[in-house]
């Protein structure tokens, strides 16, 4: 659904949606490029996908598949504080970053997160290519990390939920 946005209008996701990109018209791959937008939400009840993208349709998220995707993650146990993003890219080494750039590897206890989940509007990219992959939100680089493509195309592009469907958002 179309709802007010801050800028005019804005996508609704209700968990029950989602969004298809012409992937052969983007031309996007997993070598150079970027992901941008507005998000506003509260602290998720799961891991909610904001944006994922691969070379097939059976990403259920961290595992062999070619892919590459954006969450907002829920509170669990130790490792998410609730409301953090998280950027994940299948690469050479794979790639993993979070809103919390003092944080250690994935599944460490949280330091001193920029939490996302905050019914706030909040301006989101990430970006990866020539040996490096980003994080910003609200126009502030959050964290960084080298990064050696796998080169694979991104022929399956989604808002809203991982490639295989689920983890929507």
């Amino acid at each position: 659904n179309w709802v007010a946005g801050t800028f005019g209008g804005a996508l609704e996701l209700t968990g029950s949606c989602n969004v298809t990109f012409p992937a052969d018209r983007l031309g996007l791959t997993s070598d150079i490029g970027s992901v941008a937008f507005w998000m506003y939400a509260d602290i998720p009840s799961g891991i909610n996908t904001l944006f994922w993208a691969g070379d097939n349709l059976t990403g259920g998220g961290f595992g062999a598949e070619n892919e590459m995707h954006v969450h907002l993650e829920a509170p669990h146990a130790q490792y998410w504080t609730g409301g953090e993003l998280s950027f994940f890219a299948i690469a050479n080494p794979n790639t993993f970053l979070h809103s919390d750039p003092t944080k250690g590897a994935p599944g460490t206890t949280p330091v001193n997160p920029v939490l996302l989940g905050d019914l706030q509007w909040h301006h989101v990219a990430a970006i990866w290519g020539e040996g490096t992959v980003m994080m910003y939100i609200d126009g502030v680089l959050i964290t960084e990390s080298a990064y050696t493509s796998s080169s694979y195309d991104l022929t399956h592009i989604f808002m809203g939920q991982m490639g295989g469907g689920s983890r929507t958002y």
